[in-house]
């Protein structure tokens, strides 16, 4: 695993080929970053998990990585939390991540995307998940729930009313 602190240090340890988990975390690189990440990714074939997490990537940037997702079937976990890449940021990575990997088969991403000022729900889900659940988040987001709300309505939905106050949310 490597941890950087640069996008040049990330691209630098993809194109190596040795690192299997590359994580950014809290680099300001937004959409040119993306890019170049997104560039190298698409030729990579030695990273299984990456993790941008709050590197300011808005939707050109998830428009690359989703493009460079395409094109790199190996790559297994995904995280992107944190970065305002808007609901059709989160939907396009979503269509390519599901049309490219098969559901079960242990492939994860990871999506909090910003739509508003809220806390971002951080959830993992397999291929055949992750759709839904973001589209979910993005409708509860915009329809002005915290995220509080949101995990007092998901319990009620799993398991039925008051099971929350019982969890102490």
């Amino acid at each position: 695993m490597v941890v950087c602190d640069s996008v040049d240090a990330l691209c630098e340890a993809m194109v190596g080929g040795k690192e299997e988990d590359v994580i950014a975390w809290e680099l300001p690189f937004g959409d040119a970053g993306a890019t170049r990440i997104a560039e190298v990714l698409q030729e990579n074939r030695s990273v299984k998990k990456l993790v941008l997490y709050s590197c300011n990537i808005e939707k050109a940037g998830a428009t690359a990585l989703a493009h460079a997702l395409r094109g790199n079937s190996e790559l297994r976990s995904f995280d992107y939390t944190s970065n305002p890449i808007g609901v059709e940021g989160s939907r396009e990575i979503a269509a390519v991540w599901n049309k490219t990997r098969t559901s079960g088969s242990g492939h994860h991403v990871s999506s909090g995307g910003k739509w508003h000022d809220h806390e971002p729900t951080i959830f993992h889900a397999t291929a055949g998940e992750v759709r839904q659940k973001s589209l979910q988040k993005a409708e509860n987001t915009m329809a002005g729930k915290t995220q509080l709300q949101w995990a007092r309505s998901e319990l009620a939905a799993r398991f039925g009313p008051g099971k929350s106050r019982k969890l102490g949310l």
